[in-house]
């Protein structure tokens, strides 16, 4: 749910260079000559429509079945993803997401816009499922559960 780029729009060598420069620091590389040879990225793009509650969930998820590969899966990856960069992109997916997963502040902006009417026409129709009803308070109750392990 996330767009990905494996560089800058268009063909002009010097933007790609500086690309390249710039995502391998982010992934905190030194950009020598040999990880700019090596290494491929791909930056994850930001999703302006999606709250930053489902953003994390999702890259958490991600995170958790990467860590789940052996070592030949974990292998077969070519690319490394380098997310919080600051850029977004512009897509929006073709089915309304649940209440809590959209960013009611960017809907309530582009819900009448031109580009997006068509896409927004069944969003903020969908109410949360009853587990994620109360997001807010199991992450409450999750952060006061690790607080009382740390001081036991």
């Amino acid at each position: 749910m996330s767009d990905e780029v494996s560089g800058p729009e268009g063909d002009d060598e010097t933007e790609k260079a500086v690309w390249k420069t710039r995502i391998t620091f982010k992934a905190g590389y030194d950009a020598n000559g040999d990880v700019l040879n090596t290494k491929s990225f791909l930056e994850v793009l930001g999703c302006d429509w999606r709250s930053t509650e489902m953003s994390d969930a999702l890259h958490e998820m991600a995170t958790i079945a990467f860590d789940a590969l052996g070592p030949r899966q974990k292998k077969a990856f070519q690319y490394i993803c380098v997310r919080n960069t600051g850029r977004s992109g512009t897509r929006v997916p073709d089915r309304a997401p649940y209440k809590f997963g959209m960013n009611h502040t960017w809907y309530e902006k582009y819900k009448d816009h031109p580009k997006f009417e068509d896409l927004l026409d069944d969003w903020n129709n969908y109410p949360d499922l009853e587990e994620f009803h109360s997001s807010n308070v199991v992450v409450q109750e999750v952060v006061m559960e690790e607080t009382r392990a740390e001081e036991e």
